[in-house]
């Protein structure tokens, strides 16, 4: 895109994500709208009651608003897609390409859609021993990485189809005091209590690894992308860094060191790769790197306890 963007469009924009990309968006002077089936977590904005396995209803909001740009960021969570994967493809896969297939049909400039490094799955024999880049083809091991494939693929289609940019945002974990939901929420609820509690859980063994990314990290490359004014390239591994629950543990004991840290023995349901992600493409092509430490995110969870 050569100019930059008027309106934006956030499918699913009353998320964690949404909610600070739109506040993010609004105060750089652009003209925001939500389209969500829950309103947004902060009042302000331009905000339309949607559900995008209705095809009629994608229709009708991108004829009306016109937006140059639409962000996609509509998505069940992965407990909810492994326990009723049915009702998950639904939203995850069908509305995905109704978004994909009217937006392109009216020229729309550019789709951002956040994917997920989960299409990865835990590690295939085929893989490189080194970090794993967007030229790897992706092996996912769940039914979460393989809705997220099925999307990316859907993207490509249309990419390659049409006029349209569309780029996917695959993310890692995203950590923040203001997680609520998602399989992190329990970490982030353990080091809530920190100062006073005797004892916390954290919830898998120490030798978990965790890829992650603080929140205003991750609503930074959305905004890059929508601002970039050069043609998006198809995907983008973004994730800060990785560490594992004893590494978090250890932290949290230098905050508090007379707190007693046990692990649960139960595993989480997304494993990463050994490898590792490379992150060289985002940061050379949206010249985007993370700013916050995981101290930085352990003390910021700690001080918020009641962040809304």
């Amino acid at each position: 895109m050569k100019s930059s963007p008027r309106k934006v469009l956030l499918f699913g924009g009353s998320g964690l994500i949404g909610s600070e990309l739109a506040w993010k968006l609004t105060r750089a002077g652009i003209d925001v709208l939500i389209a969500d089936k829950k309103k947004p977590q902060f009042s302000g904005f331009n905000f339309t009651n949607l559900d995008i396995t209705c095809e009629k209803c994608v229709i009708d909001i991108i004829s009306k608003y016109h937006p140059d740009v639409i962000v996609h960021l509509a998505s069940p969570l992965t407990t909810i897609t492994e326990s009723d994967p049915l009702e998950a493809c639904k939203s995850g896969v069908l509305g995905s390409a109704y978004i994909l297939e009217h937006s392109t049909k009216v020229n729309v400039n550019r789709i951002i859609i956040a994917s997920s490094l989960a299409v990865y799955g835990s590690g295939s024999k085929y893989y490189p021993n080194k970090p794993l880049d967007e030229d790897v083809p992706p092996a996912p091991n769940t039914i979460y990485g393989a809705m997220k494939l099925c999307v990316e693929n859907l993207a490509a289609h249309y990419r390659n189809s049409g006029n349209t940019d569309i780029s996917v945002i695959r993310l890692s974990v995203v950590l923040s005091s203001k997680r609520r939901t998602g399989y992190t929420a329990i970490l982030v609820e353990s080091l809530r209590s920190i100062s006073q509690a005797e004892e916390i859980i954290l919830p898998a063994p120490p030798d978990t690894p965790i890829d992650w990314i603080h929140l205003d990290d991750a609503v930074d490359v959305f905004f890059r992308a929508i601002l970039h004014r050069d043609e998006l390239l198809d995907k983008y591994n973004v994730t800060a860094d990785r560490i594992t629950l004893q590494e978090i543990g250890n932290i949290i004991k230098g905050m508090n060191p007379g707190i007693r840290i046990k692990y649960a023995d139960q595993q989480p349901l997304l494993l990463p790769p050994p490898q590792g992600f490379s992150t060289t493409r985002v940061k050379n092509h949206l010249k985007w790197n993370p700013k916050l430490s995981i101290k930085d995110v352990v003390k910021e969870i700690i001080k918020h306890k009641n962040p809304f």
